[in-house]
């Protein structure tokens, strides 16, 4: 936008000329849209889904969506932006949270203030992925906005072995919306492992390296160092997209019945609670 404004100046007979000068006015920086992917009504039909096929208990699990500006979603891009600052090392985390005087087990909202001028870091209301698990009792869905939704939908269908081209923000939300339901049976899946030992489980992944090497490809652009991607507790969070969804949705993994055996065996006679 231009500003019209006046200024006088004198010229060489020492006349006094009124003049008009126009100024730049710096643009205003766009706002964003964004986008939650799933809704309390979908959430609920799929929890009640797995509740009712198997034993699973859910009840204290908290799913959520956010959106940047609420504290749980700030609070997972500045703990992911600390954690590829550290390397994806997670004990070098745990000490920078503590090294800015914040208590990592009660992150309060004013320490994320404290830990973003101390690390020098900024938030842009960008995140990897659209979906995480915290603990074994929270899900988190992060709303996608429209500077990044056609990236991330280019992304994800290519985590699905599928080469789509995006022409719309609009187009690539609707994928992203449609993929919601199978990324929160992963998530589960990742609550599920994260409340026992399944024995067995880490030796078969060890024993078929093409199955670690496919989970690394998947998850690689959430780590800069992909010896810490979690590869037993990914493996099982995507097998079990499969034995969740009765075979109605396709791991990422591809189909392995051994897989799907062994987790189904570990839902029957294992109560999570």
């Amino acid at each position: 936008m231009q500003l019209k404004s006046l200024f006088f100046y004198f010229n060489r007979y020492g006349n006094l000329i009124l003049m008009e000068a126009f100024k730049f006015e710096p643009q205003l920086e766009k706002q964003k849209t964004y986008y939650e992917l799933i809704t309390s009504d979908e959430i609920n039909k799929t929890v009640q889904g797995v509740k009712s096929g198997f034993n699973v208990n859910l009840d204290n699990v908290t799913i959520s969506s956010v959106k940047p500006g609420d504290f749980l979603f700030d609070w997972h891009e500045l703990q992911h932006k600390l954690f590829l600052k550290c390397h994806s090392d997670f004990n070098k985390l745990l000490e920078t949270i503590k090294d800015c005087g914040c208590d990592p087990n009660d992150i309060k909202e004013h320490d994320l203030q404290i830990m973003k001028e101390k690390e020098g870091i900024s938030l842009d209301g960008n995140f990897p992925g659209f979906a995480l698990s915290s603990g074994d009792d929270e899900i988190f869905f992060l709303a996608v906005n429209d500077s990044n939704a056609i990236e991330m939908a280019e992304k994800y269908a290519n985590k699905e072995g599928e080469n789509l081209n995006f022409a719309t923000v609009e187009e690539a939300v609707e994928y992203l919306c449609k993929l919601s339901k199978k990324i929160l049976l992963h998530e589960i899946g990742h609550i599920i492992y994260a409340r026992g030992e399944f024995d067995g489980w880490n030796e078969y992944i060890i024993n078929h390296p093409k199955i670690a090497d496919h989970v690394v490809e998947l998850q690689k652009d959430k780590y800069n160092d992909t010896k810490q991607v979690p590869i037993f507790s990914e493996a099982f969070a995507d097998f079990c997209v499969d034995v969740l969804s009765k075979g109605q949705l396709n791991s990422r993994l591809g189909k392995n019945e051994k897989a799907f055996s062994m987790i189904r065996n570990y839902l029957k006679h294992r109560l999570m609670e």
